[in-house]
């Protein structure tokens, strides 16, 4: 796996994938910490954490289309898997690249906040910061892995994108509206993950319901990605 590390940070590097990506994660934080320059309360490492989780989950494209969806689109797998015979390593090791990298967006965006709120006010939240960052990190995982089940399943990138930027623009809250409406209840607003994001209570227990099932469904994405890749036939 070191080999395909190796090649993937010279093609990062290369073709700066991330480049645009980790541009817009910096001006957003430094935009963020601005708007909050004059809160020096104690609270305002929450509020800099909950400006992100409408807008964060939409940087999960990139790692995802890095390390999954150029390759099955491109087909440059092929190249992967001659060498390696083995899919299943091919795809544990793509499918947790993406998942780091999504972490390391997300820690980053966090940091940079807080650290850009410190240069304007003085005032330190990373304690704050991090906690929530933990608390949410089971959320933002199930997501990460919904948009690399996306990734896996569509044959073109542009269809993964599209199809994730929908879900995670306007699924929670039409789901939650259409429930509402046809079964008059809110029993499954705790699972609505793209909402839960914003409504984490650090004071709580870490394994609440809300967790438990995105543990559940990253597993259940993980294994459904598998089987796609398993069976699928790069020409």
């Amino acid at each position: 796996m070191l080999n395909y590390l190796k090649a993937d940070c010279y093609r990062i590097r290369k073709e700066r994938l991330s480049l645009v990506s980790l541009g817009l994660l910096i001006a957003f934080a430094i935009l963020f910490a601005f708007l909050y320059r004059e809160d020096h309360s104690n609270q305002v490492g929450q509020s800099l954490v909950m400006v992100w989780p409408t807008l964060l989950p939409l940087f999960f494209v990139t790692p995802a289309k890095i390390f999954l969806g150029e390759d099955l689109t491109n087909r440059t797998i092929n190249n992967i898997l001659v060498k390696s015979q083995n899919r299943l390593k091919v795809f544990t090791y793509k499918w947790l690249m993406t998942l780091v990298v999504t972490w390391f967006y997300i820690l980053l965006a966090l940091l940079l906040t807080a650290f850009a709120h410190q240069m304007f006010t003085g005032v330190a939240s990373y304690q704050t910061v991090l906690t929530y960052f933990l608390y949410q990190l089971p959320i933002y995982t199930v997501i990460a892995s919904l948009c690399t089940f996306i990734f896996a399943f569509f044959d073109k990138i542009y269809q993964s994108y599209m199809v994730y930027i929908i879900i995670a623009l306007l699924f929670d809250q039409l789901a939650s509206l259409m429930i509402g409406m046809v079964f008059k209840t809110d029993a499954l607003a705790p699972y609505m993950m793209f909402n839960q994001l914003s409504q984490v209570d650090v004071a709580g227990n870490y394994f609440t319901a809300t967790v438990l099932v995105a543990f559940l469904f990253t597993i259940i994405y993980t294994v459904g990605a598998y089987l796609i890749f398993e069976k699928r036939e790069f020409k």
